[in-house]
């Protein structure tokens, strides 16, 4: 069974991972680590990044060693504001669907096409700054069309939760359980098991 770093590292094939903490420090080493083990891979990676986050991301992936404009101009790596993303997804109040899942799935075209593996992982965080805004039913609908994404485009993905702002001491049950695993119920390189969520792959069955 697969572990906190490996999930990070290996999060194919189509899993939804979800990381709801507490702790900033913990989250920032999460997100560098599964975006870097993605550039690593020949993968493209897609950041769908809070405004107060994308500066402190950087620095760890610079400090890496990558070279991030080559990285972003070449389109295996792009970094895309979640704040301004959920706004244009929510223009009228409600949470425009159809827009949701085209846009997202032209961001994942372009980043296969950039991808010497033609391999994917996208990190994204709209669903919590929802939970933030206490608006759980729309985090929850968009972490349902996350699922239909994944299974649409065979990406894998990891959503982080920050509690402390959204008031909650645990994720709700009703948005963990829209993930196939859980980074918080397993330490990091111990032999505990990931918590397997889904009972269910979100990835087809082969032909």
């Amino acid at each position: 069974m697969a572990t906190q770093t490996e999930l990070l590292t290996n999060p194919h094939p189509c899993r939804h991972i979800v990381f709801p903490q507490n702790d900033e420090e913990k989250a920032l080493n999460a997100v560098s680590l599964f975006a870097s083990s993605g550039i690593r891979k020949g993968e493209s990676v897609v950041l769908i990044i809070a405004d107060s986050r994308c500066e402190a991301i950087e620095q760890r992936l610079a400090a890496a060693g990558f070279d991030l404009i080559a990285l972003q101009a070449s389109g295996q790596l792009e970094y895309i504001s979640a704040n301004s993303m959920l706004r244009t997804f929510r223009l009228g109040g409600a949470l425009d669907e159809r827009l949701v899942k085209s846009t997202v799935s032209n961001h994942i075209k372009r980043a296969k096409a950039s991808s010497p593996t033609g391999t994917v992982r996208i990190f994204g965080e709209m669903v919590s700054l929802l939970l933030a805004a206490n608006e759980v039913a729309i985090a929850y609908r968009l972490e349902e069309l996350w699922n239909e994404i994944i299974l649409d485009h065979s990406i894998s993905l990891l959503c982080t939760y920050t509690l402390l702002e959204s008031g909650y001491s645990i994720l709700p049950d009703s948005l963990e359980r829209l993930h196939t695993h859980n980074l918080a119920s397993c330490s990091p390189e111990s032999d505990r098991p990931a918590h397997h969520l889904l009972s269910v792959s979100l990835c087809p069955a082969p032909n």
